[in-house]
C-alpha cells in the first residue's frame, strides 16, 4: 500500500528493463536537488577510495551508470550499462565484457552488483580486464536492523533474501529479479568462499555509508519526495550526530576489491 501511496506517476507504466526508465529517471533527479546531492557524494567516495586504494593507468568504468553518471562529477569516466541511454558512453554486459585484459584501472558500481545474475561470472571478468593493483568499488544495499526492514518492501521487482543459497539469481531481466541482500551473501556471509575462489582478489574496504536519511527521505529516483529541499542541511547534521549507530541505520555499504596479483 505504501508503495503504491508513495510511488511516481511518471514510471507506473515504464517497463524497468528498457532504456525509457532511464531517460524517465533523469528527468525525476533534475527536480529532486537532496537526491542529485547524495549522488554527488557517492561520486566522490568513489574517487577517493579509488585515489586511496587502487593504482594504474587503466581505463575508469562506470557500470549499471543509469541516469547519473559518475562521468557528470568526474569525466574521466567511462558511462556504461545494460541497456543504453542518453548519458551512456559504451554498453556493457558485466559478466561478459567486450574489453581487453588489463586494461582497466577501475570498475564502479552503484546499486548494480545485486543485478548481477551470476556473480562469478562477473568476478572471472574482472580478474581478466584488471590491471594489477586495479580493482572494483560497489556501493550496495546494506544488511544492518533497518535497511533488513526496509528493503524487502521497497520495489515490487526486487527481493531482500539473506537466506538464499546459491549466489545466482532468479533474474528475468537487468533490473527484475534481483536480489538486494546479494552483497550480503558474497562478502559477508560467504566471504571466504569468495576469497577462496578469486585468490587475485581481496578486500581492501567495507564500510557503511551515512547518507541514509536524505537518500530515504528524499524518495530516491522511484517514491515521492517527503521533506521540504530547505530541510536538507538540518537533515544532513542529523545524520552526522547519529553516526556512531551507522551499523544499525545504514542503508548503504561499500566495498572495494582489489586485483592483487
Amino acid at each position: 500500500m505504501l508503495r503504491d501511496l508513495l510511488g511516481l506517476k511518471e514510471l507506473e507504466k515504464i517497463d524497468v528493463d528498457s532504456k525509457k526508465r532511464i531517460n524517465v529517471h533523469r528527468k525525476i533527479l533534475e527536480t529532486k536537488p537532496i537526491i542529485k546531492n547524495v549522488f554527488q557524494e557517492v561520486h566522490k567516495l568513489f574517487i577517493n577510495l579509488d585515489e586511496n586504494y587502487l593504482s594504474g593507468d587503466g581505463k575508469k568504468i562506470e557500470l549499471g551508470a543509469g541516469a547519473y553518471p559518475i562521468k557528470e562529477t568526474y569525466s574521466e569516466v567511462i558511462s556504461t550499462d545494460i541497456v543504453d541511454g542518453d548519458n551512456i558512453d559504451q554498453v556493457i554486459d558485466a559478466m561478459n565484457m567486450d574489453l581487453k585484459p588489463n586494461s582497466v584501472r577501475v570498475f564502479f558500481g552503484q546499486n548494480v552488483f545485486h543485478h548481477f545474475s551470476d556473480p562469478k561470472k562477473f568476478f572471472t571478468e574482472i580478474d581478466r580486464v584488471l590491471e594489477t593493483g586495479g580493482g572494483a568499488i560497489l556501493l550496495e544495499p546494506y544488511y544492518g536492523l533497518i535497511s533488513s526492514l526496509i528493503y524487502p518492501h521497497i520495489s515490487a521487482t526486487e527481493a531482500f533474501d539473506k537466506k538464499q543459497l546459491d549466489w545466482k539469481g532468479n533474474h528475468t531481466g537487468p533490473m527484475k529479479g534481483a536480489n538486494q541482500a546479494l552483497s550480503y551473501i558474497v562478502f559477508k556471509r560467504d566471504k571466504d568462499k569468495f576469497l577462496n575462489d578469486f585468490p587475485n582478489l581481496e578486500i581492501k574496504y567495507h564500510k557503511t555509508t551515512n547518507n541514509y536519511m536524505r537518500y530515504l527521505l528524499s524518495g530516491g529516483l522511484n517514491f515521492k519526495q517527503l521533506i521540504p529541499n530547505f530541510m536538507e542541511r538540518p537533515i544532513q547534521l542529523l545524520e552526522y550526530l547519529l553516526k556512531p549507530f551507522q551499523s544499525i541505520t545504514a542503508l548503504h555499504h561499500v566495498i572495494v576489491i582489489k586485483k592483487c596479483k
